[in-house]
């Protein structure tokens, strides 16, 4: 499809027609499935000035989309997609599929709920439409797999319903999930002792790099309170450049800790400042919302928030109304 940047006279005259409500309403009472028909109120048709989808999209102005509510008075909305074609589309399943979603994502922005969408296609092409109408026609040979997959519940890895020893069974994949299922504790060093064998044998397959990449992980999203008994754990455990290396990163992290601490030192002392009041008055209230919302705050967070001006408090607030994880508000 291309974008029209002036209607053609197809386009004006789709459009034009069902902007009238006798149209659209007779329309929509012959040509809705029976079963959709019998859940919504006709009354409630509405043709949606502008559109939900994007021009990355490409939607072009003979696409025509309307809201309809449920006929049982429940709030809820339905949308029914009209589309003219007068040249077919082998994609067009996926397009209609890249539709819907866009126009669920902004109704959901809206009201925190998904619609459903209904989408219909006329086509007025001078011969028999020729491709399927099937989304999963256009995987191919893969067809089986694509629905078995897209639209099927997703599958899902709930770590914190896997015993440790479990995960333990995978060295490597094994300490990934160990350490994104503990990463939360006040303190990570009881965790760390349990999982020191694990290390170990990491570091002796060759995996000394990736056992750097856990701590940085660790010092980074966790708690590691004591540097010292870090050190006295690990110490001839590991080959003595990786003990480095990792007391090296704690060393680093410590400093920061301390940058940090001054850094706050210097906003209280600041504090007798209206914009700098406003500043922290704002960083506890968008901790203790996201705390609401979330749960506690991984520490790399916090020390976001504490170190961020006012705008950027205010622009992290506003994304945290619709975030579905918390790392969607500082993203």
């Amino acid at each position: 499809m291309t974008k029209n940047i002036v209607p053609n006279p197809h386009d004006r005259f789709f459009r034009g027609s069902l902007s009238d409500p006798r149209v659209a309403k007779e329309f929509m009472e012959t040509h809705l499935p029976t079963d959709i028909k019998a859940l919504v109120d006709l009354k409630t048709l509405k043709m949606c000035q502008g559109t939900f989808v994007d021009e990355t999209l490409q939607l072009h102005l003979s696409d025509v989309l309307f809201s309809l509510k449920w006929a049982n008075g429940k709030l809820g909305y339905l949308y029914t997609l009209l589309e003219h074609q007068r040249n077919a589309d082998r994609l067009m399943p996926f397009r209609k599929l890249q539709y819907s979603i866009k126009i669920m994502d902004q109704h959901y922005k809206e009201h925190k709920e998904l619609p459903l969408v209904y989408t219909l296609v006329i086509y007025h092409g001078k011969r028999k439409y020729p491709y399927s109408t099937n989304l999963f026609d256009l995987f191919g040979e893969h067809k089986n797999l694509a629905e078995r997959t897209l639209l099927e519940p997703f599958d899902l890895l709930d770590l914190s319903q896997i015993p440790d020893e479990d995960l333990k069974q995978q060295i490597w994949s094994g300490m990934m999930e160990l350490s994104l299922k503990h990463i939360s504790e006040r303190d990570l060093i009881p965790f760390i002792e349990n999982v020191l064998d694990l290390i170990k044998q990491i570091e002796r397959e060759g995996g000394a790099e990736y056992v750097r990449t856990v701590f940085h992980y660790f010092f980074l999203a966790g708690q590691i309170h004591n540097a010292a008994s870090l050190q006295a754990l690990i110490h001839d455990q590991l080959s003595p450049k990786l003990e480095k290396n990792i007391m090296t990163l704690a060393e680093h992290f410590t400093e920061q800790g301390r940058q940090q601490g001054r850094q706050e030192g210097r906003q209280e002392g600041r504090q007798e400042g209206r914009q700098e009041g406003r500043q922290e008055e704002g960083a506890a209230l968008l901790q203790r919302l996201l705390k609401i919302r979330f749960g506690d705050l991984p520490s790399i967070y916090i020390k976001r928030i504490l170190s961020a001006d006012t705008h950027t408090l205010s622009n992290w607030a506003e994304k945290m109304l619709s975030a579905e994880a918390l790392a969607d508000v500082f993203d």
